[in-house]
């Protein structure tokens, strides 16, 4: 009886155990990260079918282990079938894995031998060099330089070497010139050179002027004498981005009113970029990277480079210390140096991605207590769920959003500077302190959206403000240099090498919505790579 007891208690414990294992399963796929099926381009969610986000995301992972046990049946039978295995065996050596968990895996049948993945390498890394060499003759390419430190492994220490293996070099990348730009837009050096104000002969001089090259600035992109609801064009931004953070972190039952949401009203956009009706592809990629045959003079044609600040200032020094010399290759006459990339000393050495997480975070908490407390003003309601769980209509919402915006931000009265010459006593100084912070908060958010948006127009904007910005904290060259080069943009380049520059002065690896992302972005990635790949050389 014991024994039956104890074997109709061990069977009680496992029918628990299978009754509890769904939810244990349901627990796991809701930690899993989100897969993007590629056959649609997003992220697999719910929309509206009977099956649920979770049964999706398995399916997905099913498909994924069918197609690998058809690719090892497939390589088992002709060792050419090795699609699967070519990726995986190349994945394996950029990640450095070590030689014994290739040969099991290539026996395994998931990935190709050791000797293989060195010539697929080998001959990736010639066509690789046949294709720079084409691209640079061309000449529709931009050149992006940067510093990288790194450390080479070293064996026995000597007197000559020592052990840290420290060594400092200089990286270039090359980035084709998309959207439209032809030899035509850059052949124009000779004419930028009578422009110059190094060139001693020049016929047609354009100084540069600071004050001048400022209220240009701000002349750009005017807007209408009209005013929707007296908000600004950066008001109307600072209103929508007031609404999408309610949508996105307030209560989940407002997620829904986020379809109705518009894309901001764009300002020159880049093609390919959000609003633009050819969103997703780059004109100018399918264009033939074969060079021509003609032999041509390249003195002629300008050279566009970007770099950090150091990088400008050694081409500054150059150029000004050859400005005396008879040739254009000795004057370093097709030389355009682009704006700086240096954000990594812009935040005083710290981590670009904890400052950008800690500004986006502090707004986020900022602008939803201003949404609690014009809720409570507007219908009384003590907390933002319990206003959502009233199911607002999307127009309210929108009203309320210009409404923080226009007495709390900007609007009528709402003036930092007048506010500041009050005295101590009349000063509301949560209010000020709140507004001021708000309005710097907002600006990073708004410049970090245009960028990833494309919006290469409302960027331009957004100059005087950063200018000013970047003065009152010390960062005068910064400021200077941004003056520089946009006195060259409009006063200086002809329109076809303008908008050859403003249209690549951001890129997009991946052709995909809110992807664009500075050029020293793209170069400090591949210097990662390099670090990470040297390790295991």
């Amino acid at each position: 009886m014991q024994e039956q007891s104890k074997t109709k208690s061990s069977d009680e414990d496992s029918d628990e155990y299978w009754d509890d294992e769904p939810e244990l399963e349901d627990e796991y796929w809701d930690d899993e990260p989100e897969l993007e099926d590629e056959t649609h381009g997003n992220n697999t969610t719910q929309t509206g079918s009977t099956r649920s986000h979770r049964e999706q995301r398995r399916d997905f992972l099913t498909q994924i282990k069918v197609v690998v046990i058809v690719s090892i049946l497939l390589h088992n039978r002709d060792q050419q079938c090795n699609t699967l295995q070519s990726v995986t065996g190349l994945f394996l050596h950029s990640c450095g894995t070590p030689e014994k968990v290739v040969k099991v895996l290539s026996h395994m049948g998931l990935s190709i031998s050791l000797s293989s993945i060195h010539a697929a390498v080998h001959s990736l890394a010639a066509c690789s060099s046949e294709s720079i060499e084409a691209l640079v003759q061309m000449l529709l390419t931009s050149y992006a330089f940067d510093n990288l430190d790194t450390k080479v492994p070293l064996g026995i220490p000597t007197v000559d070497k020592p052990a840290d293996g420290l060594i400092h070099i200089t990286t270039g990348t090359l980035l084709r010139l998309e959207h439209g730009v032809k030899l035509d837009n850059l052949c124009c050096a000779r004419l930028l050179w009578d422009r110059s104000e190094l060139n001693p002969n020049t016929s047609d001089p354009r100084p540069f002027d600071a004050h001048a090259t400022l209220r240009h600035l701000v002349t750009l992109h005017l807007e209408p004498d009209f005013l929707e609801d007296g908000l600004s064009r950066r008001g109307r931004f600072r209103a929508w981005f007031l609404t999408d953070t309610l949508f996105k972190h307030g209560p989940t039952s407002l997620a829904v009113l986020r379809e109705c949401l518009p894309h901001p009203e764009p300002i020159d956009m880049i093609p390919g970029g959000v609003g633009d009706p050819h969103a997703g592809s780059t004109p100018g990629s399918a264009a033939s990277t074969h060079p021509s045959s003609t032999l041509v003079d390249i003195s002629e044609y300008v050279t566009l480079m970007h770099g950090d600040l150091g990088t400008y200032e050694k081409i500054l020094s150059c150029t000004r210390r050859r400005k005396q010399e008879q040739t254009p290759y000795n004057r370093l006459q097709s030389v355009v140096f682009l704006q700086p990339n240096d954000s990594s000393r812009l935040v005083n050495n710290a981590k670009f991605r904890k400052q950008h997480d800690l500004i986006h975070h502090v707004l986020t908490l900022l602008l939803l207590d201003a949404w609690r407390v014009e809720v409570k003003k507007r219908w009384n309601f003590n907390t933002l769920e319990a206003w959502a769980a009233s199911s607002p209509a999307y127009g309210d919402v929108e009203e309320a959003a210009r409404s923080l915006v226009w007495e709390h931000i900007e609007g009528n009265g709402q003036d930092l500077y007048k506010l500041r010459m009050k005295s101590a006593a009349v000063q509301d100084q949560v209010k000020k302190n709140t507004m001021r912070m708000l309005n710097y908060l907002l600006l990073y958010e708004e410049l970090s959206y245009t960028m990833n948006a494309g919006c290469i127009g409302q960027v331009e904007t957004l100059f005087p403000v950063w200018i000013q910005i970047f003065r009152a904290v010390g960062k005068h060259k910064y400021a200077n240099l941004m003056l520089r080069f946009m006195h060259a943009l409009y006063k200086i380049y002809p329109e076809g090498l303008c908008r050859a520059i403003r249209y690549n002065m951001l890129v997009n690896p991946s052709g995909k919505l809110n992807a664009f992302h500075a050029v020293d972005w793209i170069v400090e990635l591949l210097n990662l790579y390099i670090k990470v790949c040297r390790q295991y050389l």
